[in-house]
């Protein structure tokens, strides 16, 4: 079960075409592949129950046990906002009995209780394809959704924990400090249900707004950082005698013109792997290189909409960086909000040199972006 899916979701975060599927090949490339990794027979239609209607309306998929309702799936096309269906997802997961109910565009998984007694709050977990790990992803899939966890009523009962949790708490409270310490630079009416839903794509765990009230008034009184390595004590070079010590000569370089000099060493990341980078007043965390480079190119495509597509100038002397067909890449990444593909296939350090060209380009210095590596 496991290897299927680990396999499935590695296979889902190199396709950049799955930004661009509509419902129907998000269904039948996604939605029904995940369902049969985590063990739901998508064959027997009593099991995983296609346009089930319910309350006047119908959901995308019921998934059932002994006849009864489990799991209610509502899905969308990726880059949907999602929220808006939360309200008719609540309302057919109550009139259907259904323990759980799952809204997804194939890329967020959103995860509810629709039957939870006390407050207004249904959903309790947000899975991410793209920004969250697959080791956590697959944990996660088997634990709120697989057929067993579900048939066993253990994946309701670990959304009831997830409520409860400490963790998530201690999760929240950390990616609250982060998103605040990232964004903040004034006023901001919205300020409240931004950090949330930053908050969420950390965590995974969606904050009440009590939560978020306590920290935005605790942070307000003392300012919230995390806190840093104490820096080193600075050690005093003992003074050279005055008298009779010799000058220092330097030595000429022997390089060739625009070469660095002998002595000083060039930045280089062959050989290490990324924790995150900062850029834009946003931390991320990153596994690969690469994903430096397309998030990168993401944010700029954000920020600089109206002249992103600038980067189609920047080459190198034998390949393409970007592309607006795909098949002109090896490895093309599609970039947020734009039909312009990235090219991946190179090495850290290739791949570091290219975000710096990108920046450039959009009038920004090496210095604006850092790097953390472990």
């Amino acid at each position: 079960m496991k290897k299927e899916l680990t396999a499935l979701i590695k296979s889902l975060k190199d396709d950049a075409k799955i930004f661009y599927y509509d419902e129907i090949r998000t269904k039948q490339a996604i939605i029904l592949p995940a369902l049969h990794a985590i063990g739901w027979n998508i064959f027997d239609v009593e099991e995983v129950f296609p346009d089930y209607p319910v309350g006047g309306g119908n959901v995308d998929f019921s998934l059932r046990y002994d006849n009864e309702n489990k799991v209610f799936l509502m899905v969308r096309r990726p880059g949907e906002d999602l929220a808006k269906y939360e309200p008719l997802l609540i309302e057919l997961g109550r009139e259907g009995t259904a323990g759980i109910g799952v809204l997804t565009n194939g890329i967020e998984w959103h995860f509810y209780l629709p039957n939870r007694a006390g407050g207004e709050q249904y959903k309790f977990h947000t899975l991410s394809i793209v920004q969250q790990n697959i080791e956590d992803l697959v944990k996660k899939f088997v634990g709120f959704l697989s057929r067993d966890h579900v048939r066993k009523g253990k994946a309701e009962e670990e959304g009831e924990k997830v409520f409860r949790s400490r963790k998530k708490k201690r999760l929240i409270r950390e990616a609250l400090t982060d998103v605040w310490n990232d964004n903040i630079s004034g006023s901001d009416p919205d300020l409240l249900e931004m950090l949330a839903k930053k908050a969420e794509k950390i965590s995974g765990y969606p904050p009440e707004p009590d939560i978020v009230q306590t920290f935005i008034k605790s942070a307000l009184k003392k300012g919230t950082r995390r806190k840093t390595a104490p820096a080193k004590p600075t050690v005093k070079k003992k003074p050279g005698r005055k008298r009779g010590r010799k000058p220092t000569v330097k030595a000429k370089s022997t390089r060739g013109p625009g070469r660095k000099p002998l002595g000083i060493k060039r930045e280089t990341f062959i050989g290490k792997k990324p924790r995150t980078f900062t850029f834009l007043g946003q931390t991320q965390k990153v596994r690969k290189w690469k994903e430096i480079l397309t998030n990168v190119c993401n944010l700029l495509a954000e920020h600089k909409a109206g002249e992103f597509e600038k980067v189609l100038d920047l080459t190198g002397r034998k390949r393409r960086y970007f592309s607006r067909n795909p098949e002109d890449l090896k490895e093309p990444r599609i970039v947020s909000g734009t039909d312009i593909y990235v090219e991946t296939n190179f090495n850290a350090q290739n791949l570091i040199n290219i975000a710096y060209k990108v920046l450039k380009a959009f009038g920004f210095e090496k210095e604006d972006i850092q790097f953390e590596t472990k």
